[in-house]
């Protein structure tokens, strides 16, 4: 790879890191009394995102969560399906696309084109978490300089607040694959050719062509 092109993954990477916060999943900022985030790693994960990508900026933290926990199934603070993240990404208006296993190429190219990568894993084999359940979603926000993938982790039993931390690729590839369903989800802004599409399928129908003067009517 040459210089100019490490150059541009590093600026990409840093800018991205930069525009996603960490978000918690249990404490986020807005919070109403009651707020249960146990089980929602899912939309904070793509609540980090849509902050990555500068969408909702007048919503808080908490009211992004709940808007997109709703997104999902329709059920609040539950496990949430790599459908779910799918759903949430088209409500943001952002174009998801799904890679089962692992593959780190794959996360970097996403990464360099400015994406962000939402990944399905199980926590346990994910060293840094403290998430305890079967499954959990994090944040792939950026790559450091040794290569390592970082992370922001939306769960924390210790503190308040999310954590974001650096993993390096055997780490994330065991955190993914010992996941029946682990998946790793890209997030990206729709491509112009998609935008084309989309907004050609909501212009208004042309208008219908002039009935001809001959009458259609039959004789008796």
């Amino acid at each position: 790879m040459s210089f100019a092109a490490v150059l541009t993954s590093v600026i990409l990477s840093v800018q991205t890191l930069a525009l996603a916060p960490v978000i918690s999943q249990r404490f986020p900022a807005g919070r109403e009394p009651g707020y249960r985030g146990d089980s929602r790693c899912g939309p904070a994960s793509m609540a980090m995102v849509a902050r990555g990508f500068h969408l909702r900026p007048r919503w808080s933290d908490a009211r992004l969560i709940e808007s997109l926990d709703r997104v999902d199934d329709g059920q609040v603070n539950r496990a949430t399906a790599p459908a779910g993240i799918v759903r949430m990404a088209e409500a943001l208006e952002l174009r998801a696309t799904v890679h089962r296993g692992f593959d780190g190429a794959w996360v970097r190219r996403v990464l360099h084109r400015g994406g962000l990568v939402v990944a399905l894993g199980r926590p346990r084999y994910l060293p840094p978490t403290e998430a305890h359940t079967g499954g959990h979603y994090v944040a792939i926000v950026g790559v450091a300089r040794d290569g390592a993938f970082i992370v922001n982790d939306p769960y924390r039993a210790t503190s308040r607040r999310g954590r974001r931390y650096r993993v390096g690729e055997r780490t994330m590839a065991a955190f993914i694959r010992h996941k029946p369903n682990g998946r790793l989800i890209a997030i990206q802004r729709p491509t112009r050719r998609c935008a084309m599409r989309e907004a050609a399928a909501v212009q208004p129908e042309s208008k219908s062509r002039p009935r001809s003067s001959r009458s259609t009517t039959k004789g008796a």
